[in-house]
């Protein structure tokens, strides 16, 4: 819901990308400063077991460059 609100569109930063896992990608992002990171996922995929397990290592993957 806060996604759309338009009192923390100066807190939200959106990347696009495709992997968690590539350090350079955590550090553009900021990770380690970050208070919130929210993966979004196509809710549409084809496969959507393999889309959680990806999403699952992906969280853990930052989790651990923190």
């Amino acid at each position: 819901m806060f996604l759309h609100d338009p009192k923390f569109q100066h807190l939200v930063k959106y990347l696009q990308g495709s992997s968690c896992m590539n350090q350079g990608d955590m550090a553009r992002a900021a990770v380690e400063k970050a208070e919130t990171c929210i993966i979004m996922t196509n809710k549409n995929a084809s496969d959507p077991v393999t889309i959680d397990h990806k999403n699952i290592l992906q969280g853990l993957a930052m989790k651990k460059y923190c």
